[in-house]
C-alpha cells in the first residue's frame, strides 16, 4: 500500500526542509521510499533516497497527523 512520509530535505549547509514523499508500507513503521519529493529541487540533498527502507513515525505538524522518516533500515539493492 503506498502512502505518503516526510523526509528531511538539506538545502545547505544549514538549511533544511520537510518534504513530501511517495513510499510503501512494508511492515507497521517501515516503508521503501519510490520517488522524488513533491515540489523537490533537483539541487536539494535528500537524507534518504528513492530504494531505502526507513522507519517512519507518526507525529503532529500544524495539527495533522503525518508520518516522518527518522532513521534508515537498508536499501533495496544491497538486500
Amino acid at each position: 500500500m503506498n502512502e505518503i512520509i516526510y523526509i528531511k530535505i538539506f538545502k545547505g549547509p544549514s538549511e533544511s526542509s520537510w518534504k513530501a514523499v511517495r513510499a510503501q508500507k512494508i511492515s507497521e513503521s517501515r516503508y521503501l521510499i519510490l520517488g522524488e519529493p513533491f515540489n523537490g529541487d533537483s539541487s536539494d540533498s535528500w537524507e534518504f533516497g528513492p530504494g531505502s527502507v526507513v522507519i517512519a513515525v507518526p507525529q503532529t505538524v500544524e495539527s495533522k497527523p503525518v508520518l516522518r522518516a527518522i532513521r534508515k533500515v537498508k536499501d533495496v539493492e544491497s538486500a
